[in-house]
């Protein structure tokens, strides 16, 4: 691959249309500039093991993919789909605007989750409304979306499909074990790897395995004829391939042969002649799990068969709590290949998971987890998100929020469980996620709330889900329907952290609509209730709601006042104070600056924005993007400002925050008519005037005023028209999307 990389002719640039199918080592991805929202990964997971002989296969699915915007790899359980899949995926990401997206959905237990999960990995929220609208919009991104594990949730799928792929733009690359069945499908079928010829595929990626994992005699015991005998057994499926190879460390190359010829014999017929017996998958995978049982222990062979329980990668911790298996079980598995290391450390812990294919074989010979089980997995994802929430509160805020990150699925499949089952449970759960789930704008997880509420209704815990709906109107824009969803959670909460989460949505409405006096009243509320519960976090909130009235008043003494304030009872209360509560004051010492000192407002703003992304805190990180974004429009140098404004607006147009977007496009507006595209400001001027979501005022309104005068004066009457009109005629994201479009003008 080397040579033939290194021989490769160079040209000046590449020619224009679609990339030509070719071998693995000239694959490369479009040389289109990415651009990426802050904070959300674009790449893809990478293996920690080579992919053995897929070289072709890569190279035709990414030849596909240049003319087709669904693609589907089929092939069966074991085969490789996903490997081949998330290849294609890391070698084509740099070539889309938004990069590639991985979504698994085995993870998901009920069908109906799987647009949420699309969305929430594209990084696009329903705003609030239905979530076909955010399928469109995520259409309209320039996106490679891998859909990984289609077939039990094919006719939710296919009905998703119809609804993303009109928008023109997201390609699709699915697998399955059939195809999805919508138009304009591209399938390619993906077989077992070659068993025959000289160095065959089979053998070398046996020979791979079995030297990684230590095999007897050191690698010169590995003959090739019983080598080849092994996988012609195994019919060349890469994962009966890889357990096999992982058994040469403790047992004989000649035994396992005579192993797998004389104790499996029917189960290897069925595998090496399915002309004759036909396709049967899960008695495929039995073949392969039957082989490994013989050598497991009870303990193993017990948590073998709860395993399939979690829904995605694990730690150690989590496999103790939920199924029993201590840390020397879990990795005799993982030797025995029927669990694998997984890549990412997202909390420095080593993760397992199980392959889905060995899942599905498990369950088939003993049956789906059982109720029992589930409760186990969701009482301890409820310790987990309890444990995190205590931690977020404190100077380890980063590591709680890593520790959620990393069991999302697993959260994702204990919500869903509890809602049907044990919707108290539940409640709990979404209690101790609420917090985390506003500062990472996670509009799934509020969702999970939400659909709690026809089971809570006249509950006691039914303050929960009216404080989720709350936040996720919020964010869409609905201030009203945001503010009166709080008050009823007020008034239903009964327990004070359901009140806390209440009041800091109207805390925050308020303050959006220039109504200062009562966003005091109700930030000295929320700072009460939050002492009484112990949470810095909401102490740092109510703070600097206070402060950040005074600011917007023309207050700047009283609003490093209340920040002083604040500060002070946070030391009295707390000996251990989370980055995310110092940020929030940091954001509003900076606020109070904007207009009277830029320079100054800089440094606090600025560490604002580090503590932010220190702990993921996307809600803070992104309003005080917007500041420095506002200074520098005013103050400093357009082209950098553009930069920066280029940032921050996907920033909130791919999370679906509507409140903050039109915020962040009327600061906007002023640095477009400096720079000169004043067509683009006038545009942008009438389309953030139309909403009649949160209020303009302040040196906001009069800045707006001033471009309006400005274009008056200097533009030709039926030219700013013509201007105006178009910008009417657009939403707020269609205003965003074109604002970007000057701004990479501009940059």
């Amino acid at each position: 691959a080397q040579a033939e990389a290194l021989g490769a002719p160079t040209s000046p640039r590449p020619p224009p249309g679609p990339v030509p199918a070719a071998p693995a080592a000239a694959v490369r991805a479009h040389p289109v500039p990415a651009r990426v929202s802050p904070g959300t990964p674009a790449h893809v997971p990478v293996p920690a093991s080579s992919l053995v002989g897929r070289e072709r296969d890569v190279a035709e699915v990414g030849a596909l993919l240049d003319g087709a915007r669904l693609v589907t790899i089929v092939g069966p359980g074991g085969v490789g789909k996903t490997r081949v899949a998330l290849e294609v995926a890391r070698r084509r990401a740099a070539g889309h605007a938004s990069g590639a997206r991985v979504v698994e959905l085995t993870t998901l237990t009920d069908p109906g989750s799987v647009p949420a999960a699309v969305l929430a990995a594209i990084g696009v929220g329903t705003q609030g409304g239905p979530v076909e609208a955010g399928l469109r919009r995520a259409g309209e991104l320039d996106v490679l979306v891998v859909l990984d594990n289609c077939e039990h949730v094919l006719d939710t799928v296919a009905h998703m499909l119809e609804q993303l792929l009109p928008g023109g733009r997201a390609r699709v690359l699915a697998t399955s074990r059939e195809p999805v069945g919508v138009p304009g499908e591209h399938v390619r079928v993906v077989e077992p790897l070659a068993t025959a010829g000289t160095e065959p595929a089979a053998r070398r990626l046996f020979v791979e395995r079995a030297t990684a994992a230590g095999v007897l005699g050191g690698p010169g015991a590995l003959d090739p004829d019983l080598v080849d005998r092994v996988v012609r057994r195994l019919d060349g499926l890469p994962l009966a391939i890889e357990m096999a190879a992982a058994r040469t460390a403790t047992l004989h190359l000649d035994e396992l042969s005579t192993a797998l010829e004389d104790g499996l014999d029917a189960e290897i017929e069925l595998l090496r002649d399915p002309r004759r017996h036909g396709a049967d998958r899960h008695r495929t995978l039995r073949a392969v799990i039957a082989w490994s049982e013989t050598f497991l222990t009870a303990a193993e062979r017990d948590a073998l068969r709860r395993w399939p329980v979690f829904a995605g990668p694990v730690e150690a911790r989590d496999a103790a709590a939920v199924v029993a298996a201590p840390r020397s079980v879990v990795e005799q598995l993982v030797r025995r290949s029927l669990l694998v290391v997984d890549p990412a450390r997202p909390t420095g812990g080593t993760r397992y998971r199980m392959l889905r294919t060995v899942a599905s074989a498990v369950q088939s010979g003993w049956g789906a987890p059982t109720d029992a089980d589930r409760a186990r997995h969701a009482a301890h994802l409820l310790a987990v998100a309890s444990e995190a929430d205590a931690g977020r509160r404190t100077g380890d805020e980063a590591r709680a929020v890593r520790r959620l990150a990393s069991v999302v699925a697993e959260l994702r499949a204990a919500h869903a469980w509890a809602r049907q089952h044990d919707p108290h449970l539940g409640a709990r759960l979404s209690r101790a996620l609420h917090t985390t789930a506003v500062m990472s704008m996670d509009d799934e997880r509020l969702g999970w709330a939400a659909q709690l509420t026809p089971s809570l209704e006249g509950d006691r815990d039914a303050s929960v889900a009216h404080a989720a709906v709350a936040a996720r109107l919020l964010k869409a824009g609905e201030l009203a329907a945001a503010e009166a969803r709080a008050v009823l959670a007020l008034t239903t909460a009964a327990n004070d952290v359901d009140r806390m989460h209440a009041l800091d949505v109207l805390t925050d409405v308020p303050l959006y609509d220039a109504r200062f006096d009562e966003s005091r009243r109700r930030a000295v509320e929320l700072r009460d209730v939050a002492l009484a519960v112990g949470d810095p976090y909401y102490v740092a909130v109510a703070g600097t709601a206070r402060a950040l009235c005074a600011a917007y008043e023309g207050d700047p003494a009283g609003a490093h006042a209340a920040v002083a304030a604040c500060r002070a009872a946070l030391a009295r209360r707390f000996e251990d104070v989370p980055p995310s509560a110092l940020g929030w004051l940091d954001y509003a010492d900076g606020e109070a600056e904007v207009e009277r000192d830029p320079a100054r407002a800089l440094e606090p703003l600025e560490r604002a924005l580090g503590a932010a992304d220190e702990v993921g805190n996307l809600y803070l990180g992104g309003v005080a993007r917007v500041s420095v974004a506002s200074v520098r429009a005013r103050h400093g140098d357009p082209v950098e400002a553009a930069r920066t404004f280029a940032e921050v607006v996907p920033w909130w147009l791919d999370r679906g925050d509507r409140t903050h977007l039109l915020t962040t496009l009327r600061n906007l507006v002023d640095l477009l008519l400096r720079a000169g595209s004043r067509t683009a400001a006038a545009e942008l001027w009438a389309a953030v005037e139309a909403p009649a979501a949160s209020s303009s005022f302040g040196p906001e309104r009069e800045r707006l005023d001033r471009v309006r005068h400005a274009l008056d004066a200097d533009e030709e009457p039926d030219h700013l028209a013509e201007a105006l009109a178009r910008g009417r005629a657009r939403g707020v994201e269609a205003a965003a999307r074109a604002a970007l479009d000057a701004l990479g003008a501009l940059t």
